[in-house]
């Protein structure tokens, strides 16, 4: 089911009413954890390829393959409550320890490593990488020495420096935005979203929400995306508020370009597009409780977790045109979503695009200023042969380029290694799927 949600305008005006929303029926796939009663909380897109997510109860760190394999790592601290958790600038993945006070670091082997930030039992509560290389992390810790709720930072070093907030702050979730600041999802005293720079300063901007927002991403077109107590809330980097009524709980942003959502009580996913059109999608499992939401690793999927059910579930999003953003190409039609990936000497990360005609995209690395991959999707099908992918590197980094048929869901890998000419790719049976 589809509809429009008319979006309104927050200034100063604190609203206490929640609405509600239907449902409607489509396949999910979902997947059991091994660990029963493990209460699977925060997930991420990690290295190899995988999802990695955390086992609040079950005090473990999971990993699960695209294909559904799961593995287990045990956390060394006890109850160490482990929620929200976020894929790292040094190919190892972070996440908070709420009961512990400790932030965790996990490598692809599953070596976990723990650094203390504040006192056990009040926070850390959400980490996310900001664009400045570093760990930034939400902690509501009310205990000396911290007397308010702040916002941490912790290199991949684990050097931890803190900025607090003051009295009436709640930080909950947190985000990195395309603005180069961090976003806060606030729910203290007044419900707002905190806007903080790398170096501490920090304003406010208002919301309607009762008790407040809770968990914020990046979305589309440079905005950021909050649920905030029966509504999702969408700010742009001048501070200005729109909310849409759903009772959303964990939200990301989408491999289509749309912002996705979690509905912990009703068990359903939903799907909210830039313009406020939503649509809704009832669970498998009547009471899964769904919660964290992540979009996979290019495979054109969406992830959550099912708190109450024990189970990590999968939703396709295939069949929607694709909405380019920082670090994804969209070509031919806005058909075909195309992203990259590269790693050389200094360090790693997601290509960001430079440029884009309809049929052909530039991608940088490292250096936003500087081209180094093109690549062109062109339409075959008059001569029956479906779409052809073209590809030229002016680089000898390494590289993982992946396009994205959004139509069939099909995606095809080429990659580069290390220290080698980027080969050129002239692939002419890459999708066969006509028109």
């Amino acid at each position: 089911m589809k509809r429009r949600s008319s979006g309104r305008r927050v200034l100063v005006a604190i609203l206490l009413a929640c609405s509600a929303t239907a449902t409607t029926a489509q396949s999910i796939t979902e997947f059991v954890i091994p660990t029963i009663g493990s209460s699977p909380s925060g997930i991420t897109a990690g290295p190899q390829g995988s999802l990695w997510f955390t086992e609040h109860d079950g005090n473990k760190i999971g990993r699960i393959s695209t294909e559904g394999v799961i593995s287990e790592f045990a956390i060394p601290t006890a109850d160490s409550g482990p929620s929200r958790i976020a894929a790292g600038p040094d190919g190892n993945v972070w996440f908070v320890e709420t009961a512990a006070g400790k932030i965790g670091r996990i490598t692809p082997r599953g070596e976990i490593a723990e650094f203390a930030v504040s006192a056990p039992g009040y926070g850390p509560f959400d980490i996310v990488v900001g664009r400045d290389g570093n760990l930034w992390f939400t902690d509501s810790n009310h205990s000396a020495p911290i007397v308010a709720g702040g916002i941490g930072r912790i290199t991949t070093a684990g050097e931890v420096s803190r900025f607090n907030l003051g009295y009436y702050h709640r930080p909950h979730g947190i985000a990195a935005g395309q603005d180069g600041n961090l976003w806060v999802a606030d729910a203290g005293t007044v419900a707002r979203i905190t806007r903080i720079t790398t170096a501490g300063k920090f304003d406010s901007f208002l919301t309607s929400g009762c008790p407040g927002p809770s968990w914020i991403a990046g979305g589309p077109h440079g905005a950021l995306w909050f649920t905030d107590s029966g509504a999702i809330g969408r700010i742009t980097p001048d501070g200005t508020i729109t909310e849409f009524a759903a009772p959303a709980s964990g939200i990301a942003l989408g491999p289509d370009g749309n912002v996705w959502f979690t509905e912990f009580g009703a068990s359903r996913i939903g799907r909210i597009t830039p313009t406020g059109e939503i649509t809704e999608v009832a669970i498998p499992t009547s009471e899964g409780g769904p919660e964290g939401i992540a979009a996979g690793p290019d495979d054109g999927n969406v992830w959550f977790t099912e708190r109450t059910a024990n189970k990590i579930g999968r939703i396709s999003t295939s069949g929607t045109a694709c909405m380019p953003d920082q670090h994804h190409l969209c070509l031919s039609g806005d058909r075909f979503r195309v992203s990259a990936t590269y790693r050389n000497q200094l360090g790693s990360g997601e290509a960001t695009v430079a440029e884009t005609y309809a049929a052909t995209g530039f991608l940088a690395f490292d250096n936003p200023n500087s081209v180094e991959l093109v690549v062109k999707i062109l339409d075959a099908c008059s001569i029956g042969s479906g779409f052809w992918v073209f590809a030229a590197g002016l680089t000898d980094q390494k590289a993982l380029l992946r396009v994205t048929d959004t139509q069939t869901g099909e995606v095809r890998t080429y990659s580069n290694p290390l220290g080698t000419t980027f080969v050129t790719v002239t692939d002419t049976t890459a999708f066969s799927t006509c028109p």
